[in-house]
């Protein structure tokens, strides 16, 4: 039975050891090396954001479109979704402008990866202590 076994994960071993499997595989593993290169630039810009946003309303999201993109004429729709993909976009536009030369070059796709993974990294901390009050 163990024969069955070590057949079985050789050949799903194989499989992702060779040919296209491996070229996906090291893509894969090159775009992740990447973007773990984009998290530091984005966590700050995450933060600020997030800061400036917390209770995500129009008028924080226009305080935050003015200051990393400049005055904007276009109306804001007022539903989470909209506003997510406004706060998405506009981070991965600062995160882009701020990116180091060797990183400058960096697809859109992998950016917002590295926005979006800013995000749980920052959301993840724990929220500062509030000092008891005397």
């Amino acid at each position: 039975m163990a024969n069955v076994f070590q057949k079985f994960f050789g050949a799903v071993e194989s499989f992702f050891t060779r040919g296209k499997a491996k070229e996906v595989v090291d893509a894969v593993e090159a775009d992740l090396a990447k973007v773990a290169d984009i998290l530091p630039h984005a966590i700050p810009i995450v933060e600020d954001i997030a800061a400036l946003t917390p209770n995500r309303t129009v008028q924080e999201v226009s305080a935050v479109l003015t200051k990393y993109v400049g005055p904007v004429a276009q109306q804001i729709d007022d539903n989470p979704a909209a506003i997510g993909n406004i706060l998405l976009n506009t981070a991965t536009a600062a995160v882009q402008k701020n990116l180091p030369p060797e990183l400058a070059g960096a697809a859109t796709r992998l950016i917002q990866t590295g926005v979006q993974m800013a995000v749980v990294a920052v959301n993840a901390q724990p929220a500062s202590p509030v000092p008891a009050a005397k």
